[in-house]
């Protein structure tokens, strides 16, 4: 059609069309905190600011009417939250000689790598808006991260609930459905956790009364990367999830660099997220054109290029997050047993 620009790249918008639905396929196996944002897909032609806007509840009625008198009205209030959307990407080398003489399906391969590059990249967007909240605990009840020794305690978890109780902070009864399409599942009301897979040993043998996936009524509700659950909360690991290299306190018995340390070595100190419904927003990895493929094949000439001995997979995407609500995320520091029994 006169004045169509192929933004793909060498192939087609139907050909394009079948690489995204690699890419995503690759995206949502991987990705963790995507389940459970409030989603705002990305428009056509949009400012470059994303916006959330969350409505205030209106202040409680302490006083009965008055007869014959009209109470004043309630105002309705919101507070809206702010995020530049950001662009992302990456690419790699297709050379004429590899697409020639290679045996596999190199192309699909490669869609498949660059879309576990994209869903890494996505998470760590997210896994840094959501870790910077201000709503901080320290294992065991320590004053700040450079004195955190312990593991997660129950205590912590229930001071954790408490608040969010206090705090209205409702259970999440729906996640997104792990889908390249927009759509979203029922699951039984519980607050969530997400944190790295090193955690798993401390917190099977460390919580009394922690219940495996194994032991659910129905096990096949479990999430990907869900190791289990404790009173209010259903715990997802995630080896993509990061820590705070050696922040902790000094000594041998928890983790440093990933390892056991040496005794003048302070201890890692891991985050485990905890949170309830509408925590935070973001811009959804589901629906049209939300990664954009792109490929340049080889074995066309171009300028730098007149042999076409080098042509291109790549990706792109735009992407913001947004903290909501501060008390609906709790953020729980903790050390990790080197040696655990």
């Amino acid at each position: 059609m006169e004045g169509h620009v192929n933004v793909y790249g060498d192939i087609t918008e139907q050909t394009a069309g079948k690489a995204e639905a690699i890419l995503l396929e690759r995206l949502q196996g991987l990705v963790t905190w995507e389940r459970f944002i409030s989603q705002d897909p990305l428009g056509k032609n949009k400012t470059r600011t994303k916006t959330w806007r969350r409505y205030n509840p209106f202040p409680d009625i302490v006083a009965p009417l008055a007869e014959g008198v009209t109470p004043p009205g309630q105002e309705l209030t919101f507070t809206d939250y702010h995020a530049t959307l950001e662009q992302w990407g990456g690419s790699t080398v297709l050379t004429d000689v590899i697409q020639d003489t290679h045996t596999d399906p190199i192309l699909k391969e490669m869609f498949k790598l660059v879309g576990e590059q994209a869903a890494k990249t996505i998470e760590f967007t997210r896994q840094n808006t959501f870790q910077g909240g201000t709503n901080v605990y320290y294992a065991n009840s320590v004053a700040s991260r450079a004195v955190v020794n312990s593991p997660a305690t129950r205590g912590d978890f229930r001071k954790v609930s408490r608040q969010f109780a206090r705090n209205n902070i409702e259970k999440i009864s729906e996640i997104i459905k792990a889908s390249r399409f927009i759509s979203t599942q029922p699951i039984e009301a519980a607050y969530f956790g997400i944190g790295h897979t090193d955690l798993a040993s401390d917190l099977r043998t460390g919580l009394t009364g922690f219940i495996p996936v194994a032991d659910y009524a129905n096990s096949s509700d479990a999430m990907k990367g869900e190791i289990g659950s404790f009173e209010d909360f259903r715990i997802i690991l995630t080896s993509l999830a990061k820590s705070w290299e050696v922040s902790g306190l000094t000594g041998t018995t928890y983790l440093a660099y990933g390892a056991t340390p040496a005794a003048t070595t302070q201890c890692d100190v891991y985050p485990l997220c905890l949170f309830g419904q509408n925590f935070g927003a973001g811009v959804p990895l589901q629906g049209y054109q939300t990664v954009t493929p792109m490929v340049l094949n080889p074995n066309t000439p171009r300028g730098g290029d007149e042999l076409g001995q080098r042509g291109s997979v790549g990706w792109k995407t735009y992407g913001a997050n947004a903290l909501l609500c501060q008390s609906a995320l709790a953020r729980l520091e903790v050390a990790v047993t080197a040696n655990p029994s």
